[in-house]
């Protein structure tokens, strides 16, 4: 492995915190930026966003209906751990688990793979598929993710 390996991998990984922190601040241009102009995000089986623009725009919408971002009454904090990073010149494949915890304690939790691309010599998601491991019967992500991941409740 070559400096300029480590160099990248450091950067992948600040993408993925990047991203994280963006999401929680419910920040969806930032969170935007972590992608490729043309980066793909797939939320779950049946919803893929397409670029940018429509990463941001759809997400924020999804987001204020659900509370977040609103009068700080609601949170949310990504925890993202396990990062295996594999390159490949320009690009890389990444995985990672996530955890989501909201003010109802753990929300939901799952995997990102990854497809990362440099691009002008910064590291960016070109292709992001997140896919939930399991989610609380009382997440108010669940009316995406419930009928695709198994439900949770406490005590289980």
């Amino acid at each position: 492995m070559t400096s300029e390996d480590l160099i990248s991998i450091e950067q992948i990984r600040a993408t993925i915190v990047r991203y994280a922190w963006s999401v929680d601040q419910a920040d969806y241009v930032a969170m935007a930026r972590c992608f490729t102009p043309q980066g793909k995000l797939h939320v779950s089986r049946t919803m893929t966003l397409d670029g940018r623009e429509a990463i941001s725009e759809t997400l924020g919408k999804r987001a204020l209906a659900r509370g977040h971002g609103t009068a700080g009454r609601k949170f949310q904090r990504h925890n993202v751990t396990n990062v295996d990073i594999e390159l490949d010149g320009d690009t890389a494949r990444v995985r990672s688990y996530f955890t989501v915890f909201t003010e109802i304690g753990l929300d939901h939790l799952g995997r990102y793979e990854d497809r990362f691309a440099r691009l002008d010599g910064e590291w960016l998601i070109d292709d992001r598929r997140a896919s939930a491991d399991a989610v609380s019967a009382r997440s108010r992500f669940a009316p995406i993710l419930v009928g695709e991941t198994p439900v949770f409740t406490e005590g289980q």
